[in-house]
């Protein structure tokens, strides 16, 4: 396949090009029978692709496409959760050992909201990695019949960032055996400099996975009743992602409120809530359950379609 072209069809979404990518390259070479792109083409292509983005990704389309929209709507889903890791990542490091810190009389309402994100968040990845080992076996076929090259690609990205968060983690681990607690969390800013590259590799490496099962998923094929199971599954993980973020908001407010001393230095409830720190887990985990939102309404105003349309 010319490099130009090849270049062209990464315009359209993988699914299309799964299915068309090889049919269309053939065409458009025997059109241009060795000559340039023309711009004619170029700006068709993008039309085109476009539509096709839109239509994949349920926001166009008729009740045609409502397999796309499901599947939109539930990858969505799984892109929250992603964003779920990682904003509890950082909700563990704002809670370490605050059961044994934090005063009595304040102690009961962040508790019980710690131990309920906890249960959610779990029971989340639960729920994801049950829908991967389902559609293991369609992932197979679809390799099987040359779907690596599909997405070579994102896997090689996802493998280097994943690499290189592992020995960052083993740095960190050998670094900070040498270090007092003290230096552990933020007197020694070589160390806490160094902690946060590691924390964003990290994150990235988790979203960049996501985005690498969205890609393979796009591509293949699944069963109307593997789809029904899938999207199911997914409208669960939505309702944990949701319990886990309103545990978590709810535990940082009874924590600023209660006892601010432990999310800040300075022991006062607004020093408290704007702590970079608290920013940082609130707005990761606001925008999870933004993500939640979206692929979950998707879902329910895809389905409530459908009904519509067969009665």
């Amino acid at each position: 396949m010319r490099r130009d072209i090849e270049r062209l069809i990464r315009w359209y979404p993988a699914a299309w090009r799964a299915r068309y990518g090889d049919e269309f390259s053939t065409m458009l070479d025997d059109e241009l029978s060795g000559g340039r792109l023309t711009w004619h083409i170029y700006r068709d292509v993008a039309r085109a692709a476009l539509g096709e983005r839109l239509r994949h990704g349920g926001l166009a389309g008729d009740s045609a496409q409502t397999e796309v929209a499901l599947r939109s709507g539930a990858l969505t889903v799984l892109y929250s959760w992603a964003f779920l890791l990682i904003g509890t990542a950082g909700f563990t490091k704002l809670a370490e050992h605050f059961a044994t810190t934090i005063s009595p009389h304040a102690r009961a309402v962040p508790t019980i909201a710690y131990r309920i994100a906890e249960i959610a968040v779990a029971s989340a990845t639960v729920l994801v990695f049950l829908g991967a080992v389902l559609v293991t076996t369609s992932v197979s076929r679809f390799l099987h019949r040359g779907g690596w090259s599909v997405i070579r690609r994102s896997v090689w990205r996802t493998a280097l960032a994943g690499g290189l968060s592992s020995v960052g983690l083993l740095v960190l681990a050998r670094w900070a055996h040498h270090l007092t607690p003290a230096a552990r969390n933020g007197t020694n800013a070589l160390y806490g400099a160094t902690f946060l590259t590691w924390a964003a590799v990290t994150a990235v490496t988790v979203l960049l996975t996501v985005d690498t099962v969205r890609r393979t998923i796009d591509a293949t094929e699944l069963s109307p009743r593997l789809l029904t199971i899938e999207v199911r599954l997914a409208v669960a993980v939505a309702t944990c992602a949701s319990v886990a973020v309103a545990a978590i908001i709810t535990w940082i407010g009874s924590v600023a409120i209660g006892d601010p001393a432990l999310l800040n230095t300075h022991a006062s409830t607004e020093a408290a809530l704007t702590s970079m720190p608290v920013v940082a887990t609130t707005s990761v985990a606001i925008l999870a359950i933004v993500l939640t939102t979206l692929g979950e309404g998707r879902i329910v105003r895809t389905t409530l379609r459908a009904r519509h349309s067969r009665a």
